[in-house]
């Protein structure tokens, strides 16, 4: 039997925290059949615990009269949506709100989005249940594309993703990514039992791990303790298993020099998975013809979102959205040759970058 241990905050102000409270009270859970093969995505939005699946659509829809497009956030490799962007009394699921309507994705075998019957995900897999998911609020929403936001491993995605879909993409946030130029993903064997057949059942599952769900917090002092157990217990309640990714040479394809859409690199300067180094040449290797900014967020680790700089890392990412929105209404002339600037948003401009002092 496996057990979740919520520990109770030493303040008795603070709620208790759990997977069916959280879906309950303030989330709408909706699903979305993937193109490739029909299987069943579950997808989360901020609202009422009263609408199912079948009335997500419509009620989704009247906050489509928000002139920004919806945002899609994707989590990363091993923990689901709801523990990495619904945690606590202020989740990352509702911040953006009222500005953009944000809405979450579990890939397969994630979460509440069952494994399919080969028992793996891959990268191409969540590239296609993207486009989805994508297609199914520029439905909801009336509009022609939206924002893609992945963390981690998800950020790969989101990246995989704008590269071969640009035109559904209106900005993309790559927010720690584990990007590396130097890192080459190997094939799996011809004969591995990777992504083959319907051998699900016959290997064994490895399970997640307190310790595991406690190992992205690195900083001293960054998080509190209530939060960090808090964060842990979700997670193991929604992912005990850990999901079986294959066929990650896939990720071989990434190609910072395809991406066409606006975009914003941002990372904790001290985030263990993603150096300054790697960051740099994602960010270097983005054309000059497309608008880019990148975010190094002072004091922080991979997990910006959940820390006690959440709110600068909130700020941070509306302030680049807000921003472009504005710059993309202007017939700005693309400039080549030796008159070209590096392409990159003047975020330093823009007054929340130079009141707050991120290193940019």
């Amino acid at each position: 039997m496996f057990m979740v241990v919520l520990v109770r905050p030493l303040s008795t102000n603070e709620p208790m925290i759990s997977a069916s409270s959280l879906m309950s009270a303030n989330l709408r859970v909706f699903t979305v059949k993937s193109t490739l093969d029909g299987h069943p995505l579950t997808c989360y939005t901020a609202g009422s615990s009263s609408s199912s699946s079948s009335s997500s659509s419509s009620s989704s829809s009247s906050s489509s009269s928000s002139s920004s497009p919806p945002l899609l956030l994707l989590h990363g490799r091993t923990w689901s949506s709801l523990p990495v962007f619904n945690l606590g009394a202020q989740p990352t699921l509702s911040s953006f709100s009222p500005s953009h309507t944000a809405y979450a994705l579990d890939f397969r075998g994630f979460g509440n989005t069952p494994p399919d019957p080969s028992g793996y995900v891959s990268p191409s897999k969540c590239v296609h249940d993207v486009d989805s998911v994508v297609d199914r609020l520029r439905e909801i929403h009336g509009r022609e594309d939206v924002v893609v936001l992945g963390w981690s491993q998800g950020a790969l995605v989101a990246q995989l993703y704008a590269q071969s879909t640009p035109a559904k993409v209106r900005k993309l946030v790559l927010y720690a990514s584990i990007y590396d130029p130097e890192v080459t993903y190997q094939r799996p064997a011809v004969f591995s039992h990777e992504g083959v057949g319907n051998k699900y059942n016959k290997f064994p599952r490895i399970e997640n791990t307190m310790k595991s769900a406690l190992e992205d917090f690195t900083l001293p002092g960054t998080i509190d303790h209530w939060t960090a157990l808090n964060f842990a217990s979700l997670a193991l309640e929604i992912d005990p298993f850990k999901a079986r990714w294959s066929q990650l040479h896939e990720f071989n394809l990434l190609s910072p020099s395809q991406i066409q859409s606006p975009t914003l690199v941002i990372a904790g300067a001290l985030d263990p998975y993603s150096s300054q180094r790697s960051q740099a040449a994602l960010f270097t290797q983005i054309p000059e013809t497309v608008d880019k900014a990148w975010v190094s967020i002072a004091g922080s680790d991979h997990a910006a979102h959940l820390l006690g700089c959440k709110n600068r890392w909130l700020e941070a990412v509306l302030a680049f959205l807000n921003f472009t929105n504005q710059a993309e209404e202007e017939e700005c002339p693309v400039v080549e040759g030796d008159d070209a600037d590096d392409g990159a948003t003047d975020a330093t401009e823009h007054p929340y970058f130079t009141s707050h002092g991120l290193n940019i």
